[in-house]
């Protein structure tokens, strides 16, 4: 959701911060043997300027107006 948790699609996990979520569902995964491996990755993320937050990706109904 707009405040970084988990939306009721995401079941068991509806509520739990996104990167509290990650962790919980890596654990799950590993204790349904479906973890094969985990590898580093490095990649770049953007951060808020202001709070050094973690800006991520939102996907959103938009609309605009026309200004003549």
């Amino acid at each position: 959701d707009e405040n970084g948790k988990m939306n009721n699609k995401a079941g068991k996990y509806e509520g739990m911060d996104r990167f509290d979520c990650r962790k919980q569902l890596v654990e799950d995964l590993k204790e349904q043997d479906l973890v094969i491996k985990i590898e580093d990755h490095v990649h770049s993320v953007g951060h808020s300027e202001r709070s050094g937050a973690v800006v991520e990706p939102y996907l959103s109904t938009q609309w605009f107006v026309r200004m003549e």
